[in-house]
């Protein structure tokens, strides 16, 4: 399964996504998450990593 979350507001926002009924999943999972510091940041030559994506497992 992929899930794609956008989160459109200059703030943080708190959400719950509920599985629990898809009982064909088993095992851990990945997330991959866009981030940077402010949603204006853009990756320039001079720094190319200022939005890059981190990888978290999940259970």
């Amino acid at each position: 399964m992929i899930l794609k979350v956008v989160n459109t507001s200059a703030k943080a926002m708190k959400s719950q996504i509920d599985l629990k009924d898809a009982k064909a999943f088993a095992g851990k999972g990945k997330a991959i998450v866009l981030t940077s510091v402010s949603p204006l940041d853009e990756n320039t030559f001079e720094n190319p990593k200022k939005v890059y994506p981190k990888t978290e497992d999940l259970n």
